[in-house]
């Protein structure tokens, strides 16, 4: 690939060049930003951006199973199943379990309902929003209070 065409290429692509072949995710910052309030720890956000990472359609669930997270993470699926509990528990999670074949063939197959996860964050969101504009409301205020009456037109 010569100069011309790399300035041609979208930001994402130029900041992270190949490494996009694989896909990308996208979320809201503020997951990772309040980790500590949603009471995630390090295996369940991981276990979480996994989950996340598997959901490209709104309207499909996502089903990776917990070895593919394990092997991806480096724990064992237990590790990954206990988080899973933990993650339903705080509501952030729904698993759906359904079952596929008949007899020796019939296997469960788990997908995760990811509507917890977007409604807390729209709810954190919305907080977020309020103290901004709760913040911002203040410094105007502290803005009118140390203007001189002069400037105000008194």
């Amino acid at each position: 690939m010569d100069f011309s065409q790399v300035h041609q290429l979208p930001p994402l692509q130029k900041k992270w060049g190949s490494s996009l072949n694989e896909g990308f995710l996208v979320i809201p910052v503020l997951l990772l930003k309040r980790q500590r309030e949603l009471g995630l720890d390090n295996t369940e956000a991981l276990v979480l951006l996994n989950l996340l990472a598997a959901w490209w359609e709104t309207d499909k669930r996502p089903y990776p199973r917990s070895t593919t997270i394990a092997q991806r993470m480096g724990v064992t699926p237990r590790t990954v199943q206990r988080s899973l509990e933990k993650l339903e528990k705080k509501g952030l999670i729904l698993r759906v379990r359904n079952g596929t074949g008949a007899g020796s063939e019939h296997r469960e197959l788990t997908s995760y309902d990811m509507t917890g996860t977007v409604e807390t964050l729209k709810k954190l969101a919305q907080v977020a929003d309020v103290h901004r504009q709760a913040k911002n409301n203040q410094q105007t205020i502290v803005d009118l209070q140390s203007t001189p009456l002069e400037v105000m037109g008194s």
